[in-house]
């Protein structure tokens, strides 16, 4: 066995936020108001394009509670709220007359996400879980473009939108670079960022002397550095010294890859980009404690998190809570 310099794990649950897959009208979904959603199957990962019936595992996420609450009906079956297909494979859900009641939802319970998974008829097929944020009334901004996509290279035309619950002063930024500015519910424009490292999108919305901000925090990459793999490096983790890992992703037909971990906030940045090696991706990582466990997963083209294939153990932050003290460590 390997000495445990390094410890295999990975967060589990992985979260898909709808914003790439699922639009809304109005953009900014209010709780106490109708919303109608677009919902584009070629652009979820999972499910995949799709042209059949789709049905609805629906619920709501209520503050200070991370669980699905009110859920409609049960699992397989077709009472389900069943999607409208608008044909190559876009379909829409209609939440009517509100959102609160639509879902059943009392009046001291304050609704911050509606959670779905979509699935076919016979419950065969499904996709991710997928989030739609849901506001108050008032003054409210979100940045809607780039989605679930943070992670872009050098010279990439970006992108990027927002949406305001009603009309005011709105403006992009770079960092502290003013992009534009118009008076809407609606603002975008594209950006070529010919740097690399990480930098904060701003949406800002004012109006009625009240002013609101949304951020998002993406990273540009550099090249793939194309080197050769060591030949005494193994698929998995490798220790060249008592204070290093190597890590070796057997990954065909993949682009880029990153190393995130606690050794480094689970952000992905230069340091920890791997090399590439026809299918394979490596990465010395130095500096380490001899004999301490470190959680890490890999990050596949910027849309995949997996653990490493050869794990011996695996962190399951929404489970491993339970666990006492007196079972692990």
């Amino acid at each position: 066995m390997f000495p445990r310099i390094f410890t295999i794990a990975v967060l589990l649950i992985i979260s898909y936020f709808g914003s790439a897959q699922i639009t809304t009208s109005p953009g900014l979904p209010i709780a106490t108001k109708a919303v109608t959603l677009t919902f584009d199957s070629s652009k979820e990962s999972k499910l995949g394009y799709y042209t059949g019936d789709l049905y609805a595992h629906t619920g709501v996420i209520i503050e200070g509670n991370t669980e699905w609450q009110h859920v409609i009906g049960t699992w397989g079956n077709n009472a389900q709220p069943k999607l409208t297909n608008k044909g190559n494979g876009i379909y829409e859900l209609e939440i009517t007359p509100d959102i609160n009641t639509y879902y059943s939802v009392p009046g001291n319970e304050k609704v911050v996400q509606l959670a779905f998974v979509f699935r076919s008829a016979d419950a065969s097929k499904q996709t991710n879980d997928l989030f739609v944020n849901v506001f108050e009334d008032g003054l409210a901004i979100q940045i809607s473009e780039p989605g679930n996509q943070t992670i872009f290279e050098k010279n990439q035309s970006l992108t990027i939108t927002a949406n305001s619950s009603l009309d005011a002063d709105l403006k992009l930024y770079l960092n502290e670079t003013l992009l534009t500015q118009n008076t809407a519910t609606k603002i975008t424009t594209n950006y070529t960022i010919t740097e690399s490292g990480e930098f904060w999108l701003i949406a800002e919305a004012t109006a009625n002397n009240e002013t609101v901000s949304d951020s998002l925090l993406i990273f540009v990459r550099e090249e793939v550095i194309t080197g050769t793999k060591p030949s005494a490096y193994i698929k998995g983790i490798n220790y060249p010294t008592d204070t290093s890992a190597a890590l070796v992703l057997w990954a065909p037909l993949k682009e880029f890859v990153f190393v995130l971990g606690d050794f480094n906030d689970w952000k992905p940045s230069s340091e920890f980009q791997m090399k590439k090696d026809g299918d394979f991706f490596w990465l010395e990582i130095p500096s380490l404690e001899k004999g301490k466990e470190y959680i890490f997963q890999y990050l596949i083209d910027g849309e995949i998190k997996i653990a490493d294939p050869y794990t011996e153990k695996i962190a399951d932050p929404g489970n491993d809570k339970f666990i006492e003290n007196g079972v692990y460590p």
